[in-house]
């Protein structure tokens, strides 16, 4: 058996709720339920650094389900979140991604594959040391230092000139595969499968939305970007060993700082 997690449920739909409190119960995770995401989001209520995993289901009232999924994952970086929607059709399954959702499924629950998907996605967080588990991230990791780009695993975090970026869970994911391949194309397709896993394939315009705001967050120009460029009729690489170095010159990085 998997792991077992600490889970919470954000909905009001007691049909489904109930279904996923009998089925992941009886893998023996622990789960809480919230009525509205309103509620957990409220500070002093509840420490969202507490679970492994957050089941939002789109019946909520008083806040649109796309913007509790953003809010969620804006409080908590690291936090999985596994969205509920009906009707399910790829335009959902893009909002659900570009607004923070690790994985997005079709209402009603079908409980075979909520079991299967909980499970792989906790999986996923062992390997990748994030909600609970970053707690043991192996402190021997150097960061990644590119000129007055630094990215610490340790701390799940990336800093810009010494400025924290304030970067989502995925926009931290592509930066460091980036910057632990400089000078490396990345294909969409392969930034889909290796962040957000291979049964995303085919929404490669999440990968283009993502680029698009990583760059905003790390580039002083974003449409001439020094740091992620376009390979075109490929997809997006890291500034390779000689535009890092021409980066990494403080007089050159100043002036594109005043300039920006």
């Amino acid at each position: 058996m998997d792991r077992t997690a600490h889970i919470l449920l954000i909905g009001n739909d007691a049909e489904t709720s109930m279904l996923l409190h009998n089925e992941l119960q009886g893998q023996g995770h622990q789960l809480d339920w919230a009525l509205q995401a309103a509620e957990v989001l409220q500070p002093g209520n509840r420490s969202l650094a507490d679970y492994d995993l957050v089941i939002l289901d789109d019946s909520l009232s008083g806040m649109d389900v796309m913007t509790a999924c953003r809010q969620l994952q804006t409080s908590e970086p690291e936090l999985f979140i596994l969205l509920l929607c009906k009707p399910l059709c790829t335009r959902t399954i893009i909002a659900g991604l570009e607004h923070g959702a690790d994985e997005v499924l079709a209402k009603p629950v079908e409980p075979e594959l909520i079991r299967a998907r909980v499970a792989a996605l906790l999986r996923r967080g062992e390997k990748t040391h994030r909600g609970k588990n970053r707690r043991h991230t192996d402190i021997t990791a150097a960061p990644l230092e590119h000129g007055p780009l630094c990215i610490d695993h340790h701390k799940h975090q990336a800093r810009l000139q010494g400025v924290d970026l304030a970067l989502t869970a995925k926009e931290y994911d592509l930066l460091r595969l980036f910057a632990s391949h400089p000078g490396q194309a990345f294909s969409r397709n392969e930034l889909l499968e290796r962040i957000w896993g291979h049964r995303f394939a085919g929404y490669e315009h999440t990968v283009n939305t993502h680029i698009s705001r990583l760059r905003r967050k790390v580039e002083y120009s974003p449409t001439q970007p020094l740091w992620i460029r376009t390979v075109r009729g490929t997809g997006y690489r890291f500034a390779d060993a000689d535009e890092i170095s021409a980066l990494s010159s403080r007089s050159t990085w100043n002036s594109l700082s005043q300039s920006g």
